[in-house]
């Protein structure tokens, strides 16, 4: 959608979206409430995550990318540091509705930002089409397949009724998905994307870091207070070897992805977040608090080298006019080379 209305209005609705999320989290007095309201404020971080790498690719060119965009990757490393670190403090030290209240400031001004920062960018002049058909299908073969794995072996057994159902539903609406976008004018994913060798292998290393990252992320933490024993403040702060690491090859790896192959880089974060990975896995009731942060480090290392080259490589590979999705769209391509030719 950033394509067709511009990226300023999309980025400034994210954000909005985002804080009134936050502060209705906030104001939350049950779980159902919290639930639904963290819905809405994941709607607007939705939007938000891919748009900052699209705009650097907008702004700067091929030579100027892999900088900033690592500069990004470590700006991100170290809010992940110092956010953790403050949502502990208010956990321990006040109440927990503030480490949703805290976004509403900070929100704002990078909203405003943005605003006063993009006013001179360009739109598409063309007539909008927008796939729902495929928004919705690939909504539901989405949820549907995520509720499986949440559910199965907890709420229901694997082989419940409802479980099979969900499953089913997903390979339904997945198939459904696929049919639609190959007959979509302007599909949300246009399928010709996976011809690509590039484009399938950014998005296989991209899935594998988001295995040990988010899942290192999630369980760190709790083994800190569950096993380890420290308190909610302490474990905010246990991530903080991760992103370090993180910063360090995220500004090394964006000067050096247009001097390496994107290969070379790609290899050498996998490996090392493969051998982080094993480490943390033979973590017991004995680990020290140090062991745990030498095998962080080295995980947060890989993750530096990959995450602005899985981006750089996928924007070097396709036209500037379909970069928020990194999409070719042959006959809209075709149209603005006719439209410039006869303007010149």
């Amino acid at each position: 959608m950033s394509d067709l209305f511009g990226r300023r209005i999309m980025y400034v609705g994210g954000l909005v979206l985002f804080m009134i999320g936050s502060m209705l989290c906030g104001t939350s007095q049950n779980m159902t409430q919290l639930i639904f309201y963290r819905g809405l404020q994941g709607i607007g971080g939705g939007i938000l995550m891919p748009m900052a790498m699209t705009i650097i690719g907008d702004i700067f060119p091929p030579e100027k990318r892999g900088k900033w965009q690592g500069v990004i990757s470590a700006v991100f490393g170290l809010s992940s540091i110092v956010g953790p670190s403050i949502g502990g403090w208010f956990v321990d030290n006040a109440t927990w509705r503030w480490v949703f209240y805290i976004n509403l400031p900070v929100g704002l001004l990078a909203a405003i930002t943005v605003f006063i920062g993009l006013s001179g960018e360009k739109r598409v002049e063309e007539k909008v089409i927008i796939d729902y058909a495929g928004a919705l299908t690939l909504v539901i073969f989405i949820v549907s397949l995520l509720l499986g794995l949440s559910l199965g072996g907890k709420d229901y057994p694997w082989i419940s009724w409802q479980i099979i159902g969900l499953f089913a539903l997903f390979l339904i609406f997945c198939i459904v998905f696929i049919f639609i976008e190959l007959k979509a004018e302007d599909p949300t994913l246009n399928l010709h994307l996976f011809e690509n060798k590039v484009f399938v292998g950014a998005n296989i290393v991209g899935f594998l870091m988001g295995l040990g990252m988010f899942g290192a992320m999630m369980f760190l933490p709790l083994f800190m207070q569950g096993i380890i024993g420290i308190s909610a403040t302490k474990s905010g702060n246990s991530m903080i070897p991760m992103m370090l690491g993180m910063m360090v090859t995220s500004v090394a790896g964006g000067q050096l992805v247009t001097k390496v192959k994107f290969r070379t880089l790609f290899i050498l974060g996998i490996a090392l977040m493969g051998i982080s990975l094993y480490l943390l896995s033979t973590m017991n009731v004995d680990t020290t608090r140090s062991t745990v942060s030498l095998y962080i480090i080295i995980l947060g290392l890989g993750l530096g080298l990959i995450m602005p080259t899985i981006t750089l490589a996928v924007q070097s590979t396709f036209a500037i006019e379909q970069r928020a999705v990194n999409v070719v769209n042959l006959k809209k391509y075709i149209k603005l080379i006719k439209k410039t030719l006869d303007n010149n």
